[in-house]
């Protein structure tokens, strides 16, 4: 008798994870890896091309409202749909609006403001199990920072 038992175990800190970011945005949200525009979400749910991200990969994110409710939410998950990033407020910084978009991890830890926790349940109509949350930043346009850590990648199943 043989018994096969499979597990999903998430990235190694140090490998590359090839996905997709998910992002719910309202109104707008321009993101930016290590400097890099990487995608431009308009109102409602958007997904970036596929991109390759790695621990220590710094985000920076330009955020607009133009009225009425605000909310942004990010999600990142690996093509082979084993391995999730999910972003929680705590995991976001506030930062000068309209500064350089090509940070280092250190410049994104220097700053101490979290993000604004909009306290929305997580959403469940995007076909993804996540934990990541809403925020926002203190103005109705404003930037945030991110800088993806092992804590924040888990293994993932549907």
């Amino acid at each position: 008798m043989c018994l096969f038992i499979t597990a999903s175990v998430p990235a190694a800190d140090d490998q590359p994870m090839l996905g997709h970011f998910y992002v719910v945005a309202d109104d707008i949200a321009e993101i930016y890896l290590n400097g890099e525009k990487i995608h431009h979400a308009k109102l409602g749910l958007s997904k970036s091309n596929e991109i390759t991200v790695m621990k220590d990969d710094v985000l920076v994110i330009d955020l607009k409202n133009n009225g009425g409710p605000k909310n942004f939410m990010l999600i990142f998950l690996t093509t082979d749909r084993k391995t999730i990033v999910n972003f929680k407020n705590n995991d976001y910084r506030i930062l000068p609006a309209f500064g350089k978009k090509n940070l280092q991890k250190e410049d994104v830890d220097a700053y101490r403001k979290f993000a604004v926790d909009l306290r929305k349940k997580p959403r469940s109509d995007i076909g993804i199990k996540h934990k990541s949350e809403t925020v926002w930043g203190e103005a109705n346009q404003c930037v945030l920072g991110a800088v993806i850590d092992s804590g924040m990648i888990e293994s993932y199943s549907e």
